[in-house]
């Protein structure tokens, strides 16, 4: 007759600890769940304030004083720039979104870099921070929503292998292929943070 209460108090314990550990895991989730929010929230955001500085540019007075090259030069680079937003709103806030941006994000990303890389410089001062800095943008977006222990060059070429990002080309750009691209821009950004003011 005691082997029963035994039993049960022991089974008592066994879904009290159960429910701790699901509460716990629940918890966590959820925080790094909200971690994932705030990332993507900030890189959208950031994304639309560097659109917003060109636009601002565009419609104000100095654009006057452009040549044509250099105006031609602004438009391409809002155009890559709508386009990167447009792929980025495409993914999702969630804790494994760096596996979204490796394998589908990060390639349009190194598309415009490729494409702004070959651009010829502009003569306006003023275009040419434009310029520099959506390169700028296009390496902290695939950066910043990197967790940290990703951030490892060795680990990032394992996790790229892994996901079949490692495809080499034998017409790869000057900036060698998206592997390249990728692993330098989250081991060694151009900027670890962004903003469209600087």
């Amino acid at each position: 007759k005691q082997v029963p209460a035994i039993v049960f108090k022991l089974s008592i314990q066994t879904m009290l600890v159960f429910a701790i550990i699901i509460i716990l895991v629940g918890s966590i989730w959820f925080v790094l769940h909200l971690l994932a929010i705030r990332k993507y929230d900030r890189i959208r955001f950031t994304m639309y304030d560097y659109r917003r500085e060109i636009m601002d540019f565009m419609r104000s007075n100095r654009v006057e004083m452009l040549d044509f090259e250099d105006y031609r030069a602004l438009r391409k680079t809002l155009e890559r720039t709508n386009l990167v937003i447009e792929d980025f709103e495409k993914t999702r806030p969630n804790i494994f979104a760096f596996v979204e941006i490796l394998k589908r994000f990060g390639k349009r990303a190194y598309r415009a870099d490729v494409l702004q890389e070959r651009q010829k410089p502009a003569q306006n001062d003023e275009v040419k921070h434009q310029q520099s800095n959506f390169r700028k943008l296009l390496s902290w977006s695939v950066y910043y929503p990197m967790p940290f222990f990703f951030r490892n060059r060795n680990v990032l070429t394992c996790l790229m292998t892994l996901f079949g990002c490692r495809n080499k080309s034998p017409h790869a750009p000057k900036g060698g292929t998206y592997s390249d691209w990728i692993s330098r821009n989250v081991s060694n950004p151009l900027v670890r943070d962004f903003s469209p003011k600087h």
